[in-house]
This record gives structure tokens, C-alpha cells and sequence, in this order.
């Protein structure tokens, strides 16, 4: 199981939603956690070979995640938001972050409209953020010999035909 996979569940179920959804579909991280100790027993030699090393041992590794479900039970059987932990918030930032700024389609498709400037839209992605925030301005840092001229982005993301 992928990082990028669980930033893309959490940013699905936890950021990117409508208000009245709010603490209904919780994503959790418990660090050092790996894959196959969410089952028991012993894992399959593919699995050995791929999933990340466990930094907690499997009675650690049940007992967090006993805890999570417990957590969201509880509160799903008293009608309450249950929203995630503050460690799962401060894993998951840096991840969205990237994810956002790249433009990603695993979280919002790209707009790709069929004229040359996708029109903006909360349900697609334009453009790659970053490409305004960072990589133009890096570009432009020279100096003109116009000093009308300037360098304008207007990023957007379409199909390559």
C-alpha cells in the first residue's frame, strides 16, 4: 500500500467534501505500520518482499489499529463526526501538498476543454499550481530591456494528440 494512495483516500474523505460530510469517513496513519500487519499471521513472500518494513511489532500494530476502529465506531453509534487524529493531519499535510501542487488527477480529473484555456472549475483541475507559484517566477527572475515586458503563465493541462 502507497503513501500517495492514503494521501489520495484522505484528501477524498477528509478535505475535499462537502460540509455535511465531515467527520463521516475518516482516514487514519498509524507511523510505522506496514501493510500486512493490518491482517494477521504470516505474510505471503510477495508480500515480504514489497511491503514496507514494520517499525512496530503486529501486537503494536492491532492494538493501534483497534484503537481507530474503536474511535470511529464509538462515534459513528453516537452520531458524531469523527475526524482525524492530529498525527494522521501532520503525516497527510506535506503529501496533499505536493499532490495539490502538481496538478494530480488522482484528485480531481484535468479540465481539458477543448479551447485552449480550460475554464476554471471546483470539479477538474486547470493547470499545474505550481507552474504559477514556482517554476515561472523562477524562470522570469532576468531583467528585460523593455521594462513593459512581462512573463504571464497561464498553465492548463490537456490531452497530447
Amino acid at each position: 500500500m502507497r503513501v500517495s494512495r492514503v494521501a489520495e483516500s484522505y484528501w477524498h474523505q477528509a478535505e475535499n467534501i462537502n460540509a455535511n460530510q465531515a467527520g463521516l469517513l475518516p482516514v487514519a496513519v498509524i507511523p510505522g505500520l506496514s501493510h500486512a500487519q493490518f491482517a494477521s499471521g504470516d505474510a505471503t513472500k510477495f508480500v515480504k518482499k514489497h511491503d514496507l518494513k514494520p517499525e512496530i511489532t503486529e501486537k503494536e500494530a492491532h492494538q493501534a489499529v483497534a484503537a481507530e476502529m474503536v474511535r470511529f465506531m464509538s462515534g459513528a453509534l453516537a452520531g458524531e463526526q469523527v475526524f482525524p487524529n492530529d498525527q494522521t493531519v501532520k503525516e497527510m499535510e506535506p503529501f496533499i501538498t505536493l499532490m495539490e501542487m502538481e496538478g494530480s488527477n488522482f484528485m480531481k480529473p484535468p479540465c481539458n476543454d477543448d479551447n485552449i484555456i480550460n475554464a476554471e472549475s471546483p470539479t477538474c483541475i486547470k493547470g499545474s499550481p505550481w507552474m504559477n507559484q514556482y517554476a515561472v517566477p523562477m524562470m522570469n527572475q532576468g531583467e528585460y530591456r523593455n521594462k513593459q515586458i512581462k512573463l504571464v503563465n497561464n498553465d492548463n493541462f490537456h490531452p497530447a494528440k
